[in-house]
Protein backbone atom coordinates (compact mmCIF):
# COMPACT_ATOMS: atom_id res chain seq x y z
CA UNK A 1 0.00 0.00 0.00
CA UNK A 2 1.24 3.41 -1.23
CA UNK A 3 1.15 7.05 0.64
CA UNK A 4 1.87 5.46 3.93
CA UNK A 5 4.73 7.23 5.71
CA UNK A 6 6.80 5.36 8.76
CA UNK A 7 5.71 1.78 7.76
CA UNK A 8 7.90 -0.88 9.11
CA UNK A 9 7.98 -4.07 9.97
CA UNK A 10 5.71 -5.45 12.18
CA UNK A 11 6.99 -6.30 15.66
CA UNK A 12 6.69 -10.02 17.20
CA UNK A 13 4.13 -9.34 20.03
CA UNK A 14 0.41 -8.59 18.85
CA UNK A 15 -2.01 -6.40 19.96
CA UNK A 16 -5.52 -7.95 20.75
CA UNK A 17 -8.83 -6.51 19.62
CA UNK A 18 -12.08 -7.90 20.95
CA UNK A 19 -15.24 -6.59 18.79
CA UNK A 20 -17.40 -9.51 19.55
CA UNK A 21 -18.79 -8.81 23.27
CA UNK A 22 -17.32 -4.99 24.42
CA UNK A 23 -15.02 -3.18 22.39
CA UNK A 24 -11.24 -4.31 24.28
CA UNK A 25 -7.87 -3.41 23.16
CA UNK A 26 -5.19 -5.13 24.72
CA UNK A 27 -1.53 -4.69 23.72
CA UNK A 28 1.26 -7.21 23.48
CA UNK A 29 1.62 -7.08 26.99
CA UNK A 30 -1.90 -7.75 27.80
CA UNK A 31 -2.11 -4.10 29.25
CA UNK A 32 -6.00 -2.33 28.39
CA UNK A 33 -5.19 0.57 25.80
CA UNK A 34 -7.18 3.34 27.29
CA UNK A 35 -9.73 4.30 24.13
CA UNK A 36 -12.84 6.06 25.84
CA UNK A 37 -14.22 8.02 22.76
CA UNK A 38 -16.96 5.90 21.11
CA UNK A 39 -16.53 7.17 17.66
CA UNK A 40 -12.37 6.48 18.19
CA UNK A 41 -13.92 3.10 18.90
CA UNK A 42 -15.96 2.81 15.76
CA UNK A 43 -13.72 4.21 13.87
CA UNK A 44 -10.77 1.25 14.85
CA UNK A 45 -13.33 -1.41 13.95
CA UNK A 46 -14.55 -0.08 11.04
CA UNK A 47 -10.51 -0.44 9.75
CA UNK A 48 -10.36 -3.58 11.60
CA UNK A 49 -12.94 -5.56 9.33
CA UNK A 50 -12.88 -3.40 6.00
CA UNK A 51 -10.15 -4.91 3.46
CA UNK A 52 -6.37 -4.68 4.29
CA UNK A 53 -7.57 -2.42 7.44
CA UNK A 54 -8.26 0.89 5.46
CA UNK A 55 -10.92 3.47 4.32
CA UNK A 56 -11.46 7.09 3.03
CA UNK A 57 -11.57 10.24 5.34
CA UNK A 58 -14.96 10.61 4.17
CA UNK A 59 -16.26 7.15 4.18
CA UNK A 60 -15.77 7.36 8.23
CA UNK A 61 -17.14 11.07 8.06
CA UNK A 62 -20.36 9.80 6.78
CA UNK A 63 -20.63 6.70 9.05
CA UNK A 64 -19.20 8.21 12.23
CA UNK A 65 -20.32 12.51 11.86
CA UNK A 66 -22.92 12.17 9.45
CA UNK A 67 -24.80 14.38 11.65
CA UNK A 68 -22.59 17.28 11.39
CA UNK A 69 -21.84 20.10 8.55
CA UNK A 70 -18.98 18.50 6.56
CA UNK A 71 -16.32 21.04 7.90
CA UNK A 72 -17.31 20.23 11.68
CA UNK A 73 -17.26 16.37 10.52
CA UNK A 74 -13.71 16.50 9.06
CA UNK A 75 -12.37 18.80 11.92
CA UNK A 76 -13.54 16.35 14.47
CA UNK A 77 -12.38 12.94 12.66
CA UNK A 78 -8.42 14.57 12.12
CA UNK A 79 -9.13 15.26 16.00
CA UNK A 80 -9.96 11.72 17.04
CA UNK A 81 -7.30 10.54 14.69
CA UNK A 82 -4.61 12.89 16.45
CA UNK A 83 -5.44 11.09 19.68
CA UNK A 84 -5.75 7.97 18.55
CA UNK A 85 -2.09 8.26 17.16
CA UNK A 86 -0.47 9.04 20.55
CA UNK A 87 -2.41 6.14 21.88
CA UNK A 88 -1.36 3.79 19.34
CA UNK A 89 1.81 4.95 17.25
CA UNK A 90 4.50 4.63 20.44
CA UNK A 91 6.31 1.03 19.63
CA UNK A 92 8.74 0.10 16.70
CA UNK A 93 5.92 0.08 14.03
CA UNK A 94 2.82 2.19 13.78
CA UNK A 95 -0.20 0.57 14.33
CA UNK A 96 -2.25 3.52 12.77
CA UNK A 97 -1.52 5.08 9.32
CA UNK A 98 -2.47 8.18 8.00
CA UNK A 99 -2.67 10.40 5.16
CA UNK A 100 -4.19 13.27 2.93
CA UNK A 101 -7.14 11.17 1.71
CA UNK A 102 -6.67 7.64 3.53
CA UNK A 103 -6.66 6.00 6.94
CA UNK A 104 -5.54 2.60 7.61
CA UNK A 105 -4.65 0.13 10.51
CA UNK A 106 -2.23 -2.44 10.27
CA UNK A 107 -3.72 -5.25 10.61
CA UNK A 108 -0.51 -7.56 10.39
CA UNK A 109 0.00 -6.23 14.52
CA UNK A 110 -3.62 -7.12 15.39
CA UNK A 111 -5.42 -10.41 16.73
CA UNK A 112 -9.22 -9.36 15.75
CA UNK A 113 -11.53 -11.93 17.39
CA UNK A 114 -13.78 -11.40 14.30
CA UNK A 115 -11.92 -12.53 11.73
CA UNK A 116 -10.41 -15.73 13.63
CA UNK A 117 -12.21 -16.58 16.66
CA UNK A 118 -11.61 -19.67 18.80
CA UNK A 119 -11.91 -23.22 16.94
CA UNK A 120 -11.28 -21.89 13.98
CA UNK A 121 -14.88 -22.07 12.71
CA UNK A 122 -16.56 -18.68 12.76
CA UNK A 123 -17.88 -16.70 15.12
CA UNK A 124 -21.41 -18.44 16.25
CA UNK A 125 -25.01 -16.87 15.74
CA UNK A 126 -25.07 -15.47 19.16
CA UNK A 127 -21.41 -13.97 18.81
CA UNK A 128 -22.46 -12.71 15.40
CA UNK A 129 -25.23 -10.50 17.79
CA UNK A 130 -23.02 -9.46 20.36
CA UNK A 131 -21.05 -7.72 17.70
CA UNK A 132 -19.66 -4.15 19.13
CA UNK A 133 -22.30 -4.58 22.38
CA UNK A 134 -23.29 -1.50 23.55
CA UNK A 135 -21.41 0.61 21.28
CA UNK A 136 -24.28 3.42 20.49
CA UNK A 137 -23.33 6.58 19.26
CA UNK A 138 -26.59 9.08 19.20
CA UNK A 139 -27.42 9.82 16.32
CA UNK A 140 -25.37 8.56 13.71
CA UNK A 141 -27.30 6.33 11.67
CA UNK A 142 -24.82 5.33 9.36
CA UNK A 143 -22.51 3.79 11.85
CA UNK A 144 -25.58 2.05 13.23
CA UNK A 145 -26.38 0.46 9.78
CA UNK A 146 -22.72 -0.34 9.50
CA UNK A 147 -22.83 -2.59 12.37
CA UNK A 148 -25.64 -4.13 11.30
CA UNK A 149 -24.87 -5.28 8.60
CA UNK A 150 -21.87 -6.55 10.00
CA UNK A 151 -23.93 -8.26 12.16
CA UNK A 152 -25.67 -9.99 9.50
CA UNK A 153 -21.99 -10.87 7.22
CA UNK A 154 -20.95 -12.40 10.35
CA UNK A 155 -23.87 -14.89 10.55
CA UNK A 156 -22.86 -18.83 10.69
CA UNK A 157 -22.85 -20.28 7.01
CA UNK A 158 -24.69 -23.69 6.75
CA UNK A 159 -23.29 -26.82 5.51
CA UNK A 160 -24.14 -27.86 2.36
CA UNK A 161 -24.59 -31.38 2.86
CA UNK A 162 -26.21 -33.71 0.11
CA UNK A 163 -26.64 -36.47 2.74
CA UNK A 164 -29.65 -34.31 4.40
CA UNK A 165 -31.77 -35.25 1.49
CA UNK A 166 -32.24 -38.54 2.24
CA UNK A 167 -35.13 -39.98 3.52
CA UNK A 168 -39.04 -39.24 2.03
CA UNK A 169 -40.85 -36.31 1.75
CA UNK A 170 -40.16 -32.35 0.10
CA UNK A 171 -36.46 -32.20 -0.90
CA UNK A 172 -33.92 -30.48 2.40
CA UNK A 173 -33.34 -27.14 1.01
CA UNK A 174 -29.78 -27.59 1.97
CA UNK A 175 -29.62 -30.93 -0.20
CA UNK A 176 -31.67 -28.98 -3.10
CA UNK A 177 -28.74 -25.81 -3.16
CA UNK A 178 -26.10 -28.94 -3.22
CA UNK A 179 -27.40 -30.45 -5.88
CA UNK A 180 -28.31 -27.24 -8.21
CA UNK A 181 -25.02 -25.72 -7.75
CA UNK A 182 -23.14 -27.59 -10.16
CA UNK A 183 -24.96 -27.04 -12.97
CA UNK A 184 -22.87 -26.86 -16.39
CA UNK A 185 -26.04 -24.29 -17.46
CA UNK A 186 -26.96 -22.81 -13.69
CA UNK A 187 -27.07 -18.89 -13.01
CA UNK A 188 -27.91 -18.06 -9.62
CA UNK A 189 -31.43 -17.27 -9.89
CA UNK A 190 -32.79 -14.28 -7.99
CA UNK A 191 -36.50 -13.35 -6.77
CA UNK A 192 -38.04 -10.08 -6.26
CA UNK A 193 -40.06 -10.28 -3.41
CA UNK A 194 -42.84 -7.70 -3.04
CA UNK A 195 -41.45 -4.83 -1.57
CA UNK A 196 -43.56 -3.68 1.33
CA UNK A 197 -44.35 0.19 2.41
CA UNK A 198 -44.04 1.02 6.07
CA UNK A 199 -46.24 3.30 7.43
CA UNK A 200 -48.26 5.42 4.55
CA UNK A 201 -50.76 3.33 2.54
CA UNK A 202 -49.59 5.67 -0.47
CA UNK A 203 -46.40 4.48 -1.02
CA UNK A 204 -47.47 0.35 -1.23
CA UNK A 205 -48.06 1.98 -5.53
CA UNK A 206 -44.13 3.24 -5.21
CA UNK A 207 -43.06 -0.20 -3.39
CA UNK A 208 -44.60 -2.16 -5.90
CA UNK A 209 -43.50 -0.21 -8.75
CA UNK A 210 -40.11 0.27 -7.44
CA UNK A 211 -39.63 -3.58 -6.96
CA UNK A 212 -41.36 -4.14 -10.93
CA UNK A 213 -38.51 -2.07 -12.46
CA UNK A 214 -36.21 -3.43 -10.31
CA UNK A 215 -37.07 -6.97 -12.16
CA UNK A 216 -37.04 -5.55 -15.42
CA UNK A 217 -33.93 -3.57 -14.86
CA UNK A 218 -31.85 -6.47 -13.56
CA UNK A 219 -33.24 -8.58 -15.96
CA UNK A 220 -30.73 -7.28 -18.39
CA UNK A 221 -27.59 -8.97 -16.99
CA UNK A 222 -26.88 -12.11 -18.92
CA UNK A 223 -24.96 -13.09 -15.68
CA UNK A 224 -28.41 -13.92 -13.27
CA UNK A 225 -31.58 -15.09 -13.68
CA UNK A 226 -34.38 -13.07 -12.08
CA UNK A 227 -37.97 -13.71 -11.70
CA UNK A 228 -40.89 -11.83 -10.89
CA UNK A 229 -42.18 -10.25 -7.89
CA UNK A 230 -43.45 -14.06 -6.20
CA UNK A 231 -46.20 -13.19 -3.89
CA UNK A 232 -46.04 -16.73 -1.86
CA UNK A 233 -42.90 -14.59 -0.10
CA UNK A 234 -44.36 -14.19 3.68
CA UNK A 235 -43.60 -11.14 5.26
CA UNK A 236 -41.42 -10.90 8.80
CA UNK A 237 -38.58 -13.87 9.67
CA UNK A 238 -38.35 -16.66 7.71
CA UNK A 239 -36.31 -19.64 7.03
CA UNK A 240 -34.82 -18.78 3.94
CA UNK A 241 -32.86 -21.57 2.59
CA UNK A 242 -36.58 -23.43 2.49
CA UNK A 243 -38.01 -20.50 1.29
CA UNK A 244 -35.96 -20.16 -1.51
CA UNK A 245 -36.17 -24.34 -2.53
CA UNK A 246 -39.78 -23.82 -2.91
CA UNK A 247 -39.29 -20.60 -4.96
CA UNK A 248 -36.50 -22.44 -7.06
CA UNK A 249 -34.30 -19.98 -6.18
CA UNK A 250 -30.56 -18.63 -5.17
CA UNK A 251 -31.12 -15.68 -3.75
CA UNK A 252 -33.85 -13.04 -2.52
CA UNK A 253 -33.64 -9.72 -2.67
CA UNK A 254 -36.34 -7.81 -0.29
CA UNK A 255 -37.02 -4.01 -0.24
CA UNK A 256 -38.68 -2.03 2.54
CA UNK A 257 -40.18 1.56 1.96
CA UNK A 258 -40.16 4.54 4.32
CA UNK A 259 -41.20 7.97 3.76
CA UNK A 260 -39.83 10.23 6.72
CA UNK A 261 -40.26 14.08 6.37
CA UNK A 262 -39.80 14.85 2.71
CA UNK A 263 -37.71 11.88 2.23
CA UNK A 264 -38.37 8.46 0.83
CA UNK A 265 -35.68 6.06 2.60
CA UNK A 266 -35.44 2.24 0.58
CA UNK A 267 -33.95 -0.64 2.44
CA UNK A 268 -32.59 -3.47 0.45
CA UNK A 269 -31.39 -7.09 1.55
CA UNK A 270 -29.73 -8.85 -1.01
CA UNK A 271 -29.92 -13.01 1.35
CA UNK A 272 -28.39 -16.23 -0.30
CA UNK A 273 -30.13 -19.44 0.28
CA UNK A 274 -27.10 -21.22 0.94
CA UNK A 275 -25.91 -19.71 3.92
CA UNK A 276 -29.06 -18.31 5.45
CA UNK A 277 -27.88 -15.15 5.79
CA UNK A 278 -28.01 -11.33 4.32
CA UNK A 279 -24.92 -11.40 1.27
CA UNK A 280 -25.58 -7.37 1.19
CA UNK A 281 -27.36 -4.61 2.50
CA UNK A 282 -27.81 -0.85 1.94
CA UNK A 283 -30.43 1.76 2.37
CA UNK A 284 -30.79 4.73 0.15
CA UNK A 285 -32.63 8.24 0.99
CA UNK A 286 -34.10 10.56 -1.81
CA UNK A 287 -36.44 13.50 -1.77
CA UNK A 288 -39.79 12.64 -2.68
CA UNK A 289 -40.43 16.00 -4.57
CA UNK A 290 -40.22 13.77 -7.56
CA UNK A 291 -41.35 10.13 -7.71
CA UNK A 292 -39.92 9.13 -10.97
CA UNK A 293 -36.54 11.02 -10.79
CA UNK A 294 -37.17 9.11 -7.07
CA UNK A 295 -37.26 6.09 -8.67
CA UNK A 296 -34.74 6.03 -11.55
CA UNK A 297 -31.68 7.18 -8.89
CA UNK A 298 -33.07 4.59 -6.62
CA UNK A 299 -33.16 2.10 -9.38
CA UNK A 300 -29.69 2.67 -10.78
CA UNK A 301 -28.00 2.75 -7.39
CA UNK A 302 -29.99 -0.72 -6.23
CA UNK A 303 -28.98 -2.85 -9.68
CA UNK A 304 -24.85 -1.38 -9.74
CA UNK A 305 -24.73 -2.78 -6.30
CA UNK A 306 -27.10 -6.09 -6.52
CA UNK A 307 -24.98 -7.69 -9.41
CA UNK A 308 -21.26 -7.14 -8.07
CA UNK A 309 -22.48 -8.16 -4.73
CA UNK A 310 -23.84 -11.16 -6.01
CA UNK A 311 -21.14 -12.20 -8.04
CA UNK A 312 -18.98 -11.76 -5.49
CA UNK A 313 -20.48 -14.02 -3.39
CA UNK A 314 -20.68 -16.53 -5.89
CA UNK A 315 -17.26 -16.37 -6.61
CA UNK A 316 -16.07 -16.84 -3.17
CA UNK A 317 -17.87 -20.06 -2.76
CA UNK A 318 -16.38 -21.06 -5.80
CA UNK A 319 -12.89 -20.75 -5.01
CA UNK A 320 -13.53 -22.03 -1.44
CA UNK A 321 -15.94 -24.85 -1.67
CA UNK A 322 -15.21 -26.05 -5.97
CA UNK A 323 -12.28 -25.46 -6.44
CA UNK A 324 -11.68 -28.29 -9.03
CA UNK A 325 -15.34 -27.79 -10.03
CA UNK A 326 -15.32 -28.21 -14.45
CA UNK A 327 -18.82 -26.93 -14.62
CA UNK A 328 -19.25 -23.90 -17.06
CA UNK A 329 -20.30 -21.75 -14.34
CA UNK A 330 -17.75 -22.50 -12.18
CA UNK A 331 -15.09 -22.27 -14.54
CA UNK A 332 -16.59 -19.01 -15.52
CA UNK A 333 -16.47 -17.62 -12.08
CA UNK A 334 -12.32 -18.62 -11.53
CA UNK A 335 -11.47 -16.81 -14.93
CA UNK A 336 -13.24 -13.71 -13.80
CA UNK A 337 -11.77 -13.58 -10.25
CA UNK A 338 -8.24 -14.71 -12.17
CA UNK A 339 -9.39 -11.61 -14.98
CA UNK A 340 -9.24 -8.90 -12.18
CA UNK A 341 -6.16 -10.11 -10.04
CA UNK A 342 -4.44 -8.33 -13.98
CA UNK A 343 -1.15 -10.13 -13.01
CA UNK A 344 0.52 -12.11 -16.06
CA UNK A 345 0.32 -15.49 -14.63
CA UNK A 346 -3.42 -14.34 -13.84
CA UNK A 347 -4.62 -13.33 -17.37
CA UNK A 348 -3.06 -16.63 -18.51
CA UNK A 349 -4.74 -18.65 -15.90
CA UNK A 350 -7.90 -16.90 -16.59
CA UNK A 351 -7.37 -17.69 -20.48
CA UNK A 352 -6.96 -21.21 -19.86
CA UNK A 353 -9.60 -21.60 -17.41
CA UNK A 354 -12.32 -19.74 -20.26
CA UNK A 355 -11.21 -22.13 -22.57
CA UNK A 356 -12.28 -25.22 -20.77
CA UNK A 357 -15.88 -23.46 -19.81
CA UNK A 358 -15.91 -22.56 -23.73
CA UNK A 359 -15.78 -26.33 -24.64
CA UNK A 360 -18.50 -26.71 -22.35
CA UNK A 361 -20.81 -23.68 -24.03
CA UNK A 362 -19.01 -22.18 -27.06
CA UNK A 363 -21.54 -19.53 -27.73
CA UNK A 364 -21.43 -18.45 -24.14
CA UNK A 365 -20.97 -14.40 -24.71
CA UNK A 366 -20.48 -13.48 -21.47
CA UNK A 367 -17.79 -15.90 -21.29
CA UNK A 368 -16.44 -14.71 -24.86
CA UNK A 369 -16.35 -10.90 -23.39
CA UNK A 370 -14.49 -12.28 -20.63
CA UNK A 371 -11.95 -14.02 -22.90
CA UNK A 372 -11.94 -10.72 -24.98
CA UNK A 373 -11.11 -8.65 -21.52
CA UNK A 374 -8.28 -11.20 -20.81
CA UNK A 375 -6.35 -10.18 -24.01
CA UNK A 376 -6.98 -6.84 -23.55
CA UNK A 377 -5.66 -6.76 -20.71
CA UNK A 378 -2.65 -8.02 -21.41
CA UNK A 379 -2.31 -5.27 -23.88
CA UNK A 380 -3.32 -2.46 -21.77
CA UNK A 381 -1.03 -3.68 -19.35
CA UNK A 382 2.41 -4.98 -20.78
CA UNK A 383 2.71 -8.22 -20.07
CA UNK A 384 2.62 -9.67 -23.66
CA UNK A 385 5.45 -9.23 -26.05
CA UNK A 386 2.95 -8.34 -28.93
CA UNK A 387 -0.06 -5.97 -27.96
CA UNK A 388 -0.88 -5.77 -31.06
CA UNK A 389 -1.87 -9.30 -31.67
CA UNK A 390 -3.85 -9.27 -27.86
CA UNK A 391 -5.88 -6.51 -29.37
CA UNK A 392 -6.58 -8.63 -32.52
CA UNK A 393 -7.73 -11.31 -30.92
CA UNK A 394 -9.77 -9.32 -28.43
CA UNK A 395 -11.49 -7.71 -31.97
CA UNK A 396 -12.14 -11.54 -33.23
CA UNK A 397 -13.81 -12.69 -30.28
CA UNK A 398 -15.74 -9.28 -29.17
CA UNK A 399 -17.33 -9.29 -33.68
CA UNK A 400 -18.34 -12.83 -32.31
CA UNK A 401 -19.91 -12.17 -29.16
CA UNK A 402 -22.19 -9.49 -30.62
CA UNK A 403 -23.27 -11.28 -33.51
CA UNK A 404 -24.41 -14.03 -30.91
CA UNK A 405 -26.35 -11.73 -28.46
CA UNK A 406 -26.92 -7.89 -30.03
CA UNK A 407 -28.90 -7.29 -27.05
CA UNK A 408 -26.02 -7.81 -24.48
CA UNK A 409 -25.27 -3.99 -23.23
CA UNK A 410 -22.26 -5.40 -21.85
CA UNK A 411 -20.82 -7.04 -25.27
CA UNK A 412 -21.52 -3.87 -26.74
CA UNK A 413 -19.18 -1.96 -24.04
CA UNK A 414 -16.30 -4.17 -24.40
CA UNK A 415 -16.12 -4.10 -28.35
CA UNK A 416 -16.27 -0.39 -27.66
CA UNK A 417 -13.14 -0.77 -25.81
CA UNK A 418 -11.63 -3.01 -28.09
CA UNK A 419 -12.43 -0.55 -30.55
CA UNK A 420 -10.96 2.58 -28.63
CA UNK A 421 -7.22 0.44 -28.54
CA UNK A 422 -7.50 0.42 -32.27
CA UNK A 423 -7.76 3.93 -32.59
CA UNK A 424 -11.65 3.77 -33.69
CA UNK A 425 -13.05 6.67 -31.39
CA UNK A 426 -16.26 6.96 -33.26
CA UNK A 427 -17.03 3.98 -33.12
CA UNK A 428 -16.37 3.48 -29.65
CA UNK A 429 -18.59 5.89 -28.76
CA UNK A 430 -21.11 4.90 -30.61
CA UNK A 431 -21.24 1.27 -29.06
CA UNK A 432 -21.16 2.97 -25.56
CA UNK A 433 -24.29 4.59 -26.38
CA UNK A 434 -26.03 1.87 -27.51
CA UNK A 435 -24.91 -0.27 -24.37
CA UNK A 436 -26.18 2.64 -22.55
CA UNK A 437 -29.37 2.40 -24.82
CA UNK A 438 -29.72 -1.38 -24.35
CA UNK A 439 -29.03 -0.76 -20.14
CA UNK A 440 -29.36 2.35 -19.12
CA UNK A 441 -28.15 1.20 -15.46
CA UNK A 442 -25.02 -0.43 -16.84
CA UNK A 443 -22.58 1.21 -14.89
CA UNK A 444 -19.56 -0.14 -17.16
CA UNK A 445 -20.76 1.83 -20.01
CA UNK A 446 -21.13 4.87 -18.42
CA UNK A 447 -17.06 4.65 -16.95
CA UNK A 448 -16.32 4.15 -20.51
CA UNK A 449 -18.03 7.14 -21.98
CA UNK A 450 -15.96 9.06 -18.88
CA UNK A 451 -12.58 7.71 -19.85
CA UNK A 452 -13.39 8.33 -24.23
CA UNK A 453 -14.18 11.95 -23.30
CA UNK A 454 -11.41 12.30 -21.18
CA UNK A 455 -9.23 10.91 -24.54
CA UNK A 456 -11.01 13.45 -26.46
CA UNK A 457 -9.83 16.63 -23.73
CA UNK A 458 -13.39 16.33 -22.95
CA UNK A 459 -12.40 17.09 -19.18
CA UNK A 460 -15.54 18.07 -17.58
CA UNK A 461 -17.84 15.25 -19.54
CA UNK A 462 -14.96 12.69 -18.69
CA UNK A 463 -15.34 13.74 -14.62
CA UNK A 464 -19.12 14.30 -15.08
CA UNK A 465 -19.37 10.43 -16.78
CA UNK A 466 -17.38 8.88 -14.15
CA UNK A 467 -18.84 10.41 -11.16
CA UNK A 468 -22.36 8.87 -12.63
CA UNK A 469 -20.17 5.65 -13.06
CA UNK A 470 -18.86 5.31 -9.63
CA UNK A 471 -22.40 7.09 -7.74
CA UNK A 472 -24.20 4.25 -9.03
CA UNK A 473 -21.84 1.41 -9.22
CA UNK A 474 -19.10 1.70 -6.14
CA UNK A 475 -18.27 -1.74 -5.56
CA UNK A 476 -18.25 -2.58 -9.36
CA UNK A 477 -14.45 -3.95 -10.34
CA UNK A 478 -14.20 -1.50 -13.12
CA UNK A 479 -14.50 1.09 -10.38
CA UNK A 480 -10.99 1.83 -10.56
CA UNK A 481 -10.78 2.69 -13.72
CA UNK A 482 -13.18 5.38 -13.55
CA UNK A 483 -11.58 7.03 -10.44
CA UNK A 484 -8.46 7.05 -12.72
CA UNK A 485 -10.20 8.64 -15.39
CA UNK A 486 -10.61 11.54 -12.77
CA UNK A 487 -7.71 11.48 -11.79
CA UNK A 488 -6.16 12.07 -15.20
CA UNK A 489 -9.12 14.37 -16.14
CA UNK A 490 -8.30 16.76 -12.68
CA UNK A 491 -4.17 16.74 -13.52
CA UNK A 492 -4.78 17.96 -17.05
CA UNK A 493 -6.79 20.50 -15.92
CA UNK A 494 -3.95 21.56 -13.32
CA UNK A 495 -5.81 20.65 -10.24
CA UNK A 496 -3.53 18.16 -9.33
CA UNK A 497 -4.47 18.12 -5.56
CA UNK A 498 -8.05 16.42 -6.66
CA UNK A 499 -5.93 14.29 -9.02
CA UNK A 500 -3.31 12.79 -6.90
CA UNK A 501 -6.75 12.00 -4.52
CA UNK A 502 -8.56 10.01 -7.23
CA UNK A 503 -5.68 8.14 -8.60
CA UNK A 504 -4.81 7.37 -4.50
CA UNK A 505 -8.85 6.17 -4.56
CA UNK A 506 -7.67 4.14 -7.35
CA UNK A 507 -5.22 2.21 -6.25
CA UNK A 508 -7.29 2.01 -3.00
CA UNK A 509 -9.31 -0.17 -5.56
CA UNK A 510 -6.86 -2.10 -7.19
CA UNK A 511 -3.92 -1.68 -5.66
CA UNK A 512 -2.08 -4.58 -7.50
CA UNK A 513 -2.62 -2.36 -10.97
CA UNK A 514 1.13 -1.57 -11.12
CA UNK A 515 -0.20 1.89 -13.70
CA UNK A 516 -2.36 3.06 -10.68
CA UNK A 517 0.78 3.83 -8.71
CA UNK A 518 2.53 5.37 -11.74
CA UNK A 519 -0.18 7.56 -11.95
CA UNK A 520 -0.18 8.34 -8.27
CA UNK A 521 3.21 9.38 -8.41
CA UNK A 522 3.04 12.04 -11.23
CA UNK A 523 -0.16 13.61 -9.94
CA UNK A 524 2.37 13.68 -6.35
CA UNK A 525 4.87 15.32 -8.41
CA UNK A 526 2.82 17.55 -10.15
CA UNK A 527 1.11 18.38 -6.75
CA UNK A 528 4.71 19.16 -5.64
CA UNK A 529 4.47 16.65 -2.73
CA UNK A 530 8.16 14.93 -4.13
CA UNK A 531 8.26 12.88 -0.99
CA UNK A 532 5.00 11.20 -1.66
CA UNK A 533 5.69 10.84 -5.48
CA UNK A 534 8.47 8.85 -5.13
CA UNK A 535 7.06 6.35 -2.57
CA UNK A 536 4.23 5.62 -4.94
CA UNK A 537 6.68 5.36 -7.56
CA UNK A 538 8.70 2.70 -6.06
CA UNK A 539 5.60 0.69 -6.07
CA UNK A 540 4.76 1.00 -9.60
CA UNK A 541 8.29 -0.06 -10.15
CA UNK A 542 8.25 -2.98 -7.53
CA UNK A 543 5.18 -4.13 -9.38
CA UNK A 544 6.45 -3.57 -12.94
CA UNK A 545 9.91 -1.89 -13.37
CA UNK A 546 10.05 -1.48 -17.13
CA UNK A 547 7.35 1.21 -17.35
CA UNK A 548 8.28 1.90 -20.97
CA UNK A 549 7.19 4.95 -23.21
CA UNK A 550 5.56 2.84 -25.54
CA UNK A 551 3.30 1.04 -23.01
CA UNK A 552 2.41 4.60 -21.90
CA UNK A 553 1.43 5.76 -25.40
CA UNK A 554 -0.54 2.24 -25.61
CA UNK A 555 -2.29 2.89 -22.37
CA UNK A 556 -3.16 6.95 -22.94
CA UNK A 557 -4.02 7.02 -26.26
CA UNK A 558 -4.78 10.86 -26.06
CA UNK A 559 -5.97 13.19 -28.87
CA UNK A 560 -3.51 15.94 -27.72
CA UNK A 561 -0.01 14.93 -27.31
CA UNK A 562 0.77 17.65 -25.10
CA UNK A 563 -1.23 15.78 -22.04
CA UNK A 564 0.90 12.78 -22.60
CA UNK A 565 4.38 14.44 -22.69
CA UNK A 566 2.82 16.55 -19.15
CA UNK A 567 2.56 13.38 -17.90
CA UNK A 568 5.61 12.09 -18.40
CA UNK A 569 7.29 15.00 -16.93
CA UNK A 570 5.78 14.42 -14.20
CA UNK A 571 6.84 11.22 -13.94
CA UNK A 572 9.81 12.42 -14.33
CA UNK A 573 10.28 14.30 -11.38
CA UNK A 574 8.53 11.20 -9.35
CA UNK A 575 12.27 9.13 -10.67
CA UNK A 576 11.01 7.50 -13.72
CA UNK A 577 13.82 7.51 -16.59
CA UNK A 578 12.04 6.13 -19.50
Amino acid sequence: MTGFRGLKTAPLGHYKLNLIGPFRLLDPEGRRVGITSKRAMGLIAMLAMSAEGERSRGWLQEKLWGAREDTQAAGSLRRELSELRRLLNNGESPLLLTERDRVRLDLSQFCVDAHTPAGGAGPTARAAEDFLEGLEIAGEEGFEDWRRERRLALRPRMREDAAAAAGPGPPDPEAWRAATIIDADHRPVVVIAPFTAIGRIGDSAFAEALAKELVAALAKSRLIAVRSTHPDVPEGPVQLARLCASLGADYLVQGHIRRMSGDVRVLITLASAVNDRAVWSAHYDQSASEPLVVQDKMLAAIVGRIEPALLDHEASRSLKGHKGATDHWSLFLRGRWRFWRATAEDFETALTLLAEARRLQPDDVPTITLQALCHLGQAWTGVTGDPSNSVIQAYDLMGRAVALDPGDAYAHCVHGMVLSFMGRGDQAVAEQRLALDLNPYLAAAAGEMGRLSLLANQLDEAIEWSSTAIASAPGDPHAFLWFRTKAFASFIKGRYEDAARHAADACARSPHQFFLHYLLAACRAAAGKLEDARMAFGEGRRLLPSYSENMIRLGLPFTDETTVELYMKALRNAGWRG
